[in-house]
């Protein structure tokens, strides 16, 4: 008799009801200070990147960004420059602003998609 097998992935968001912009970052530092492979995380600005320590990654750890870069103010084009620099760091430009994520190695994510009004008050 074959017997069914069901995969089942007990992920939970862990952004979920955080609401301010530094405890978000808090908890992508604790999930990204886990990561053993592959990370994918997405900010509003590469300013926030600042708040995750990308340094204290293992240097084997490769890490995917996706984030707003203004390469008109001079602090962003530093830090673009800082983290491309690195081997493992690969940065994608994400104009829309809109949401907090971070996977790490398809096992731990969270999520926090900004509304409409919090958006506006990210923003500035």
């Amino acid at each position: 008799m074959k017997e069914n097998k069901k995969l089942m992935i007990d992920n939970k968001n862990q952004l979920f009801g955080i609401n301010s912009k530094s405890e978000i970052l808090k908890k992508m530092r604790e999930i990204l200070g886990n990561a053993v492979h592959n990370v994918t995380i997405t900010v509003l600005d590469i300013s926030d990147l600042q708040d995750l320590h990308l340094y204290e990654v293992r240097s084997s750890v490769n890490i995917k960004i996706m984030c707003n870069i203004d390469p008109s103010l001079e602090e962003d084009a530093e830090l673009l420059e800082e983290l491309e620099s690195l081997d493992n760091i690969t940065i994608r430009l994400y104009e829309d602003r809109d949401r907090f994520l971070i996977d790490r190695d398809g096992e731990e994510f969270g999520w926090k998609n900004l509304e409409e009004k919090e958006m506006n008050n990210k923003a500035s």
